[in-house]
């Protein structure tokens, strides 16, 4: 788990207002509710929304999250008993039966079941939460033992979801959640034309407008986001390369490459924009040409251009290495 996100970093959703309410609320303590799902496509915030909510649940301060009581230190630094994250593991990209209850033989990918997780009490924070990403990648047997769980939640048991479309979600587990809505900000025609030029030909962005529309997002936010996020970046932009390539028939490795190279541009046109973030693109699209594999170089950029990003943002000098 990334550092407990304070409250400002809400503040960086700017045109999610009514997800930012709802998950304040959720986390205020009026609400009784212990399941939730966050959904939205990639790049919508979904991701932050619901590690700043699980921080603030595990908080045992004044203010939630406070980011200095021992709860929020311990999962700082990834040593918090009471926090567990589940995600889809292996070849086949799927949260296997092993993640929610165990199995024999055991799955090494899994080492502590969502029900053992639940049946230990507390042991720093007041409650127990558990994230699980990409719910919907949940497979048939996952999804039924979650099921379960929600019908008949331990009293400190709290569980937040995330999934891209809540329609690819088991109904019957989104009926037992409280469901919030990521909606993507779409830019304006001249945002796109300004973020990528000559990539956002007419002919090309009508075929593919919500395409273009939610990677100029991706950029604009690029600046914004905090280091710990750049597996979670790294993801996406290998989802914008994948929908890429289904769209207009490329190549895996033309798809990746040419995603990388329009955020490039994307960035290089901002105002104030950083040289050596867009040269860290400019590298990455050369390495993935040159049959480096694509995954590696994806997670290599984004950890070095948010940190980059990331020290400029806060007014710390950038320096000389990436």
């Amino acid at each position: 788990m990334s550092p407990a996100l304070s409250a400002t970093d809400l503040g960086r959703l700017a045109g999610l207002d009514r997800a930012v309410r709802a998950v304040r609320a959720l986390a205020s303590g009026r609400s009784t509710a212990q399941s939730v799902l966050i959904y939205g496509g990639p790049a919508t915030g979904k991701t932050t929304l619901a590690r700043w909510l699980a921080a603030a649940w595990l908080c045992t301060g004044a203010e939630r999250p406070c980011g200095s009581c021992p709860a929020c230190r311990a999962l700082a630094s990834g040593g918090n008993p009471d926090f567990l994250l589940l995600e889809p593991k292996g070849a086949g990209g799927l949260i296997r039966l092993a993640a929610i209850c165990p199995t024999t033989p055991p799955d090494e990918a899994y080492p502590l079941a969502l029900r053992d997780f639940f049946r230990l009490s507390p042991l720093v924070s007041s409650c127990k939460v558990a994230v699980i990403e990409q719910a919907e990648r949940l497979s048939p047997d996952a999804a039924n033992a979650l099921l379960k769980m929600l019908e008949e939640p331990q009293p400190s048991q709290r569980v937040i979801l995330t999934a891209r479309e809540i329609g690819w979600v088991l109904p019957t587990v989104v009926s037992r959640c409280v469901g919030v809505a990521c909606e993507a900000r779409r830019p304006s025609d001249d945002a796109v034309d300004a973020l990528f030029g000559p990539f956002a030909q007419p002919e090309r962005r009508a075929s593919h407008e919500e395409l273009f529309a939610q990677l100029a997002e991706w950029v604009a936010r690029l600046p914004s986001r905090h280091p710990s996020e750049a597996l979670v970046a790294s993801d996406e932009l290998q989802d914008f390369a994948e929908r890429l390539q289904k769209a207009e028939g490329l190549n895996p490795r033309q798809a990746r490459a040419e995603v990388l190279r329009m955020a490039a541009e994307g960035l290089r046109r901002r105002d104030g924009y950083d040289p050596q973030a867009v040269e860290a693109f400019a590298e990455a699209h050369r390495r993935v040409l040159g049959n480096v594999q694509a995954g590696l170089a994806f997670d290599s950029l984004m950890a070095r251009v948010l940190s980059r990003l990331g020290r400029a943002a806060h007014g710390r000098p950038a320096g000389n290495s990436g």
